[in-house]
């Protein structure tokens, strides 16, 4: 019996890692062996039997055709959505900064320097996204790969692209604006990304609030299967809340002192000054792999700071992201 559910999961089967593609090969394998063998009977039951059987394998085969370029479904609902239309001054707001919002995180995560400078027209290509179809209330956006990844994934070999890693990252800050508590998850989850994803994140919140519009997302990958997150207008205007009510300003800066509490699983580093003072903070995802080579050594760290003033009570708070290092004898890591 062919099983009807794949686990969209990573295992590990003989020493080899499978993944849920993988398991939908093997699933049209087993239904065209079922069919094979069936074909050769002529009783009304076993046609039956065939003709279903064919049925579920070109399912089987439209999962697999579809499943290797990364896309995202936005299904909305809510007081801004009418039956199954709406209007376009709504969903125009949403689809310009859903795409501002992917490509400026791809900016952050690329370690380009997203301060001043506009978005590379190479990270723009890299992080485009297109309109692939609607379905009522709902709509669908696929992500394109780079031109050279055409083939994407040769001897399936599952590799993460720009593109995913940023819609990836765009979930989680749903998943942050959507909880109970938001007000500190929200603002942590989008400084180490720069002020210019801070600033497409709210307008792209203040897309979905003020139309009063329910989002359901889901994103499906090859290399990770499905990921789903929810945000309620109401959750969406109550984040749109929180990141209006303060001033963000970022400025770099370089500390000396010795490198020391990392974690790479928490992407977190402390630096601890010559007269003792601990700086904390998040570290450049680009940066985490080479943290090891530096713990205990002095170094010269090259941080950007996100300083954050509350608009009511003027309190400012400071976050540190590390973005840089090199010998406290100015001989440069890269």
């Amino acid at each position: 019996m062919v099983a009807n559910k794949i686990e969209h999961s990573k295992r590990i089967l003989g020493g080899e890692m499978m993944t849920w593609i993988e398991d939908l090969r093997d699933e049209r394998e087993q239904l065209i062996q079922m069919i094979e063998a069936r074909s050769s009977e002529t009783s009304p039951s076993v046609r039956l039997s065939s003709q279903s059987l064919k049925r579920e394998l070109r399912s089987v085969e439209s999962k697999i055709e579809s499943s290797y370029r990364p896309s995202l479904s936005i299904k909305m609902a809510g007081p801004g959505i009418m039956g199954n239309e709406i209007k376009l001054d709504s969903l125009a707001p949403i689809i310009k900064q859903l795409q501002e919002t992917v490509s400026s995180i791809g900016q952050a995560l690329s370690g380009e320097k997203t301060q001043f400078s506009s978005i590379p027209s190479a990270i723009r290509d890299r992080t485009s996204l297109s309109l692939n179809a609607t379905a009522p209330g709902s709509v669908v956006l696929n992500i394109l790969s780079p031109q050279d990844d055409s083939t994407l994934f040769p001897n399936d070999h599952l590799v993460s692209s720009l593109a995913v890693d940023s819609m990836q990252r765009l979930i989680s800050l749903i998943e942050a604006a959507g909880r109970e508590e938001n007000d500190e998850d929200i603002i942590e989850n989008i400084y180490p990304l720069g002020k210019r994803s801070y600033n497409h994140l709210r307008d792209f919140l203040k897309s979905l609030a003020e139309p009063n519009i329910d989002v359901d997302f889901r994103l499906s990958t090859p290399e990770h299967g499905e990921r789903d997150a929810s945000l309620k207008y109401t959750k969406a205007k109550q984040a749109l809340s929180i990141l209006e009510s303060v001033n963000i300003a970022e400025e770099t800066i370089s500390m000396r002192g010795e490198l020391k509490g990392i974690s790479s699983a928490r992407n977190s580093f402390e630096l601890v000054s010559r007269e003792g003072t601990i700086t904390s903070g998040k570290v450049r995802e680009d940066l985490v792999p080479l943290l090891r080579h530096w713990f205990e050594k002095q170094v010269i760290a090259e941080m950007q700071v996100t300083i954050s003033e509350s608009r009511a009570s003027r309190n400012t708070q400071k976050r540190y992201l590390l973005i840089g290092l090199s010998e406290d004898q100015d001989q440069d890591l890269f």
